[in-house]
């Protein structure tokens, strides 16, 4: 897994910033992909990905074990959807993998 540091530094080395620079870009593209989400809208890079909130209602599932009833409670999910340049990327490191 990529952590904070380690996208810091690959964000660092890929556009030439300074690494406080690019900590004070990371932490302000968090706090502009939270509020929009928050505000209800669509988070969108072309190409990249898009975010958006679902809300889903309270439905009844059953337990398998049991087959009791049990009701899940109303939550909140963030549907994300990959854009073309990411998935032909995605695609190319399987195909790589594949050999």
């Amino acid at each position: 897994m990529a952590g904070k540091e380690d996208i810091v530094t690959r964000i660092a080395h890929k556009s030439g910033l300074t690494k406080k620079a690019t900590y004070k870009f990371v932490k302000a593209f968090g706090e502009v992909l939270t509020e929009t989400l928050c505000d209800g809208e669509r988070f969108h890079i072309h190409k990249v990905f898009t975010m958006e909130l679902k809300y889903k209602g309270a439905y009844i599932r059953y337990d398998p074990k049991t087959r009791e009833e049990v009701e899940v409670p109303p939550h909140i999910k963030v549907k994300t959807v990959i854009g073309t340049e990411l998935e032909r990327a995605l695609y190319n490191v399987g195909d790589s993998q594949a050999d």
